[in-house]
């Protein structure tokens, strides 16, 4: 498995140089969310996201805006379906975004 870490600071993509020169399957990459989809082959996309599903702002924007915001609504559909709402800090799910066969791990990093 191949992964990809993707920031447009470039001293963010430095630092990941330094840390996993050692790994050999983690790729550090400073660029633009909708630029690297658009130009690289991935089978999932990690959003460090909140508990409710809000993906309308930073990383999670980006996201929104190349897989559609009908996303979002699905993200939220299943926190209201799994966890009454609102998701648990420090879980995570998977699901289909139905775009191009990719998925979607949505880890709530903290709550809003």
């Amino acid at each position: 498995m191949k992964i990809y870490l993707l920031d447009n600071n470039i001293h963010m993509k430095n630092i990941w140089d330094l840390y996993f020169r050692d790994v050999q399957d983690v790729t550090p990459v400073c660029d633009d969310f909708k630029h690297f989809m658009d130009s690289m082959e991935v089978e999932c996309v990690v959003s460090p996201a909140n508990s409710y599903g809000l993906m309308d702002g930073g990383y999670d924007r980006a996201i929104s805006e190349w897989f559609g915001f009908d996303l979002m609504k699905k993200v939220q559909a299943y926190i209201i379906a799994n966890y009454k709402g609102e998701q648990p800090v420090g879980s995570s799910f998977i699901i289909d975004t139905g775009v191009k066969d990719k998925k979607l791990i949505h880890e709530s990093a903290f709550r809003t």
